[in-house]
């Protein structure tokens, strides 16, 4: 099929740039342009009919992103082959693309903006009609241990101070949950039988979000700009499309209920193999301009060819990692090593465990830009982070 035998739909909310595509498209000679300002605008023009060959998106739009309006284009089965154009970084371009894919749409490419001609053209050269996508496709468990903590009011969130390496001053906090087992505290990401899916981890992620964010405001207010890392469970990012689209707009609501921008908000998952499966939900995440982060890398939970799949902006090395870095002169070799290879990534790298001065200084040298740990302060409950630092003498 040629450009001039072409139904094509801009789905553009800024006017200028809507305007520049169209006119681009019709010097190539486009058969037909449709335009929308926004995903509702677009999928009206659906119901009534008008249903392009190929559709040129962006990603960054209000009301309906761009992504939660490519899963409704794959509902429809309507073999609408998909050109996505962005600003927004490569990494979330990759990701984009991966999630429509695994949507059943035919993706035609990825296209950073400002979009020209020549790459408009060759995008659309590549379709060839007739190849769509395939057809369309409670309460809290008081069995699960996660469950039981949460109706026993068991459940409580820490916080921990991250501070710059390079500055020494407090830069952000992370927050993650935990549950009462006797005296124990044991912490959601790392504990292997649990939160399982659905209202347990939805749950736990609710408690994270709420605390990691309330001690962020709290030092905000006192003059404090910090960050916030929060650190969710897998399980809650890796439910149905309905339950991560009220993830979405529950973090959302946070965020602006704190007043707090998203660039400032960190999600972090601990293992990569299950956010892979929830890679659309972690894509509309850097859409909406928050930030992702793998939390404990170096340990079992994941390798860099895992971490490339995740349209990443922050990793933390595990704490013992910086352990053996500090043990031998190989260790800190391969501790360097690994963070300059997530530096190459474009990857902000935090370094967890930190205890000693000794390893403070490895963690230094080898090019982290936070650390967090004993040495750099305790897990705080968030109403006590203003009184820890005004007690902070800074690292020593």
């Amino acid at each position: 099929m040629s450009l001039a035998d072409c139904i094509v739909m801009v789905v553009e909310d800024h006017e200028f740039q809507r305007s520049t595509t169209l006119q681009i498209l019709a010097n190539l000679g486009a058969g037909e342009l449709l335009e929308a300002a926004d995903g509702e605008g677009a999928l009206a023009m659906f119901s009534i009919g008008r249903r392009p060959d190929v559709i040129v998106c962006d990603l960054d739009m209000p009301g309906m992103d761009g992504i939660e309006f490519l899963r409704r284009v794959a509902e429809l089965a309507a073999g609408t082959a998909i050109i996505i154009a962005s600003g927004l970084d490569d990494d979330v371009l990759r990701a984009a693309d991966a999630t429509a894919r695994s949507y059943g749409l035919v993706v035609l490419g990825a296209i950073p903006k400002p979009l020209t001609a020549r790459r408009l053209l060759q995008a659309v050269g590549l379709h060839r009609p007739g190849i769509g996508p395939p057809g369309a496709a409670g309460g809290v468990a008081s069995e699960d241990p996660w469950g039981r903590a949460i109706a026993q009011e068991l459940v409580g969130v820490r916080v921990r101070p991250r501070v710059e390496l390079a500055s020494g001053r407090l830069g952000g906090l992370e927050a993650r949950a935990h549950r009462l087992d006797g005296a124990t505290e044991i912490d959601a990401a790392a504990d292997e039988l649990g939160p399982a899916p659905g209202p347990v981890a939805l749950a736990v992620a609710e408690r994270v979000m709420r605390a990691g964010l309330d001690a962020q405001q709290r030092l905000n207010d006192g003059g404090e700009l910090v960050d916030v890392t929060l650190v969710v469970p897998a399980a809650a990012l890796a439910g149905e499309e309905g339950a991560q689209a009220r993830f979405l707009d529950r973090l959302t609501e946070l965020a602006a209920d704190a007043e707090v921008e998203p660039a400032r908000i960190c999600l972090a998952v601990p293992d990569a193999d299950l956010a892979v499966t929830a890679l659309d939900l972690l894509t509309r995440l850097r859409v909406h301009g928050f930030g992702l982060g793998f939390d404990a890398f170096g340990g079992v939970r994941a390798t860099l060819p895992t971490l490339e799949r995740l349209p990443l902006t922050e990793v933390k090395i595990d704490g013992d990692a910086l352990g053996r870095a500090t043990a031998s002169v190989r260790g800190a070799e391969a501790f360097t090593a690994t963070v300059q290879l997530l530096h190459d990534r474009g990857l902000d790298v935090v370094c967890d465990g930190c205890s000693t001065s000794a390893e403070w200084m490895v963690a230094l040298q080898a090019g982290c830009w936070r650390a967090q740990g004993a040495f750099v302060g305790p897990p705080l409950a968030p109403e006590d982070v203003i009184s820890w630092l005004n007690t902070w003498e800074g690292v020593r």
